[in-house]
């Protein structure tokens, strides 16, 4: 029973943590690429605080080895994982070819040329009949 709860209370402070590290990171909307950076950031705090606490439970009743073991693996899974559906998305739009490749590069210059415009947490394309015709499959 106390070990249960040391391991509860580890990770409800490492999650209190990640919470408040990622919640007031508000990330200035300057450009698209922003947004993308501010999602890895998230990732890469939310792997490595969950891999450690993980590898410092795990070390109190495991081999060294094997905490690190559990720590990495726990911790790739944790940061990567939980967005691993949007970057699968992402990634079949770009096989489809209905996504540029140098997505954050095409999104910034569509900012630069005044086509995108912030609309709440993320970006729009300022005229509708762009957005109809990125919208449009392509021809077979």
């Amino acid at each position: 029973m106390g070990y249960g709860s040391a391991v509860g209370l580890a990770y409800g402070v490492a999650l209190a943590l990640i919470g408040c590290l990622t919640a007031n990171s508000q990330v200035p909307r300057t450009d698209p690429g922003s947004l993308l950076r501010g999602d890895l950031a998230a990732a890469l705090t939310t792997g490595a605080l969950l891999g450690t606490t993980t590898w410092l439970v795990y070390g109190l009743i495991a081999d060294p080895v094997a905490a690190l073991a559990t720590g990495l693996a726990s911790g790739l899974v944790f940061g990567f994982g939980g967005r691993a559906w949007t970057r699968y998305t992402v990634f079949r739009l770009h096989i489809l070819r209905l996504l540029p490749w140098r997505l954050a590069g095409f999104l910034r210059q569509c900012q630069q040329a005044g086509l995108l415009r912030t609309a709440g947490p993320g970006w729009q394309f300022r005229h509708r009949e762009l957005q109809e015709h990125l919208a449009t499959p392509p021809p077979p």
